[in-house]
């Protein structure tokens, strides 16, 4: 099946799947609650692991799974933590100043209406931010 999305052109094809009931596990309201596993399925890519793995133009290598949750590992390849240090920090700050720039027009507001209790409340909420 040749499906669109966005303009790109692909092929579907279905992926048949074995799944076989396991024992029941519980009960949930009166009804037996059995577990499900999956038989015969192939990761894409998983026979050639040098395939690059790359997620919002971020690349990383899908690892093994975690023995305790049981989902993949991921290891970022990229080793820039100042970088990401860089970005939290100018994202924090960019969230400082949306948050005052917002505070700041609600204050207005508030003194054109000349809401008495609105303004209180404002200026408490800047305390608390340390605006």
């Amino acid at each position: 099946m040749e499906l669109v999305y966005r303009g790109s052109a692909y092929k579907h094809e279905p992926i048949g799947l074995e799944i076989t009931e396991g024992e029941i596990l519980g009960r949930y309201r009166g009804t037996s609650w059995r577990c499900h596993t999956l038989h015969g399925l192939e990761i894409p890519g998983s026979a050639n692991q040098h395939q690059p793995l790359v997620y919002r133009g971020i690349p990383y290598a899908g690892g093994e799974l975690n023995a305790e949750s049981g989902r993949p590992q991921v290891v970022v390849l990229s080793q820039k933590t100042q970088t990401s240090t860089l970005v939290k920090q100018s994202a924090a700050e960019a969230h400082h100043r949306n948050l005052q720039r917002s505070l700041e027009r609600r204050l207005a507001a508030a003194q054109a209406r000349n809401d008495r209790a609105l303004i209180l409340q404002l200026e408490a909420e800047s305390k608390q931010l340390s605006l």
